[in-house]
């Protein structure tokens, strides 16, 4: 049996939204997120959008194991799945498992919830532990933006990069790369975008119209998730409509630095410089370290259980991560100072150290 794999502590951005006190805009993200597969449903039929639809099920009538489900069962049993349950209660929570077949899911996992079935939808797409790429972009009016990683998409935006992940920029004249072009990423990377290229005039108002969707230069504003499956099969799994104004365009000097390498380079998730003491924090240690405000958190990556540390952080710098993991648009939310994909902070600092954070300049260094 495969593990599923793990969401705990690593919410959906709505989540971190809600933790932040966030009510309106986590409201309009969950919204947006409970959503998204009617609206990418609707621009598969529209214009052979690439996206797998789910098959769609009321959890009463899975509980129950009615002859539809069945015959679904028999025939996809195996299949790799991702299984989403959204409520119909705005009250009830979310909830979502992947990388299990559909008939270790059913068994081992939705047959164990203790819910009200007749409260929830379940989503049932398929799913790949032998994705080739992902990425995660942003399409707004002044560029296109993102990152592309070898592996599966959780990389990205849980930011536990296990690969190194590939900064990119269009500002629909010139593509820009950090660290380096890589011509396998930036042909996948490519392909993906010109996917949102919407040439047809009338395809765009009937997209308007049907989805409130708004264009950039042709392109299909917003967020997204995007796969190359094997077989070279692009697939996205994300248009999020809401969370892509909330995020602004990257500098092309955080994209584009020639600076000399300091002891710590990484991805400069929010501008600012900030001098203090650095605190190396495990998450083990959370509960009780002492962190003062306004010193530097240092950490391999931050889930929910850093949001506290987070808020009182002068700056925040990270060895995993990425331009668009969740908590790198928390980090920007909170307006704070933020490195990510250092790939060595938490071994090349130590507690106590006197550090200068300089995002804008996407470096960490110490002072003597």
């Amino acid at each position: 049996m495969k593990t599923p794999i793990v969401t705990k502590n690593l919410p959906s951005v709505g989540e971190w939204y809600q933790q932040l006190g966030k009510k309106k805009l986590s409201q309009q993200l969950r919204q947006e997120d409970e959503t998204r597969d009617q609206r990418l449903t609707l621009l598969h039929k529209e214009i052979d959008f690439p996206f797998l639809v789910p098959d769609v099920f009321p959890a009463a009538e899975m509980m129950n194991k009615s002859p539809r489900f069945s015959r679904f069962l028999a025939e996809n049993g195996e299949r790799l799945c991702t299984m989403r349950l959204i409520p119909k209660d705005k009250s009830l929570p979310k909830l979502r498992n992947r990388g299990l077949s559909v008939q270790e899911c059913y068994d081992t996992w939705f047959k164990k919830l203790k819910i009200d079935p007749s409260q929830y939808t379940v989503y049932i797409p398929p799913h790949s532990d032998k994705t080739s790429w992902s990425a995660i972009f942003v399409v707004n009016s002044d560029g296109i933006f993102g990152e592309i990683i070898q592996g599966l998409h959780a990389q990205l935006t849980r930011g536990l990069t296990e690969h190194t992940p590939y900064q990119f920029l269009y500002d629909f004249a010139e593509w820009h790369w950090r660290p380096e072009r890589i011509e396998t990423a930036a042909t996948q990377a490519q392909h993906m975008v010109k996917s949102l290229l919407i040439t047809s005039r009338k395809d765009r108002e009937k997209l308007t119209q049907l989805v409130q969707a708004q264009f950039h230069h042709q392109y299909l504003a917003g967020y997204f998730e995007a796969m190359i499956w094997p077989g070279n099969k692009l697939y996205f799994i994300d248009y999020n409509r809401v969370v892509a104004r909330e995020i602004p365009l990257p500098s092309l000097a955080s994209l584009n630095s020639e600076e000399d390498k300091p002891v710590i380079r990484g991805v400069s998730v929010y501008p600012g410089v900030v001098v203090g003491r650095a605190i190396i924090v495990e998450a083990k240690d959370i509960n009780q370290v002492n962190f003062p405000a306004g010193d530097i958190l240092v950490c391999q990556n931050t889930d929910i259980r850093y949001l506290p540390l987070m808020k009182k952080a002068g700056a925040i710098v990270t060895d995993q991560g990425g331009l668009l993991s969740h908590a790198a648009i928390v980090a920007r939310e909170l307006k704070k100072p933020c490195l990510v994909s250092t790939k060595s902070a938490t071994k090349n600092l130590q507690t106590g150290d006197k550090v200068k954070v300089n995002t804008e300049r996407g470096m960490v260094e110490k002072i003597n």
